[in-house]
């Protein structure tokens, strides 16, 4: 689960014992993604979404030196 700190997801969840130890991995292999409806995302689709998002996130860090508006927006408008 992406995102400890603030996220009522993962407090619930832990409240209930159902998560692992977090562990920070870069595996695309060992991910899976769940969608807002409680959905398993397909894995084509996960993989399309992550060679995206590194193409956007390849220029992030020269775009976002004067930028003002969130990550997300940037995401997004990209």
């Amino acid at each position: 689960m992406h995102g400890e700190v603030g996220n009522v997801v993962f407090g619930m969840a832990s409240e209930h014992d159902l998560l692992m130890e977090s562990v920070v991995s870069s595996d695309f292999e060992k991910m899976f993604f769940i969608d807002s409806s409680g959905n398993v995302v397909d894995r084509e689709q996960s993989a399309q979404l992550f060679g995206l998002l590194d193409e956007i996130f390849e220029y992030i860090d020269r775009d976002l030196v004067n930028y003002t508006g969130s990550v997300g927006e940037y995401v997004t408008r990209e």
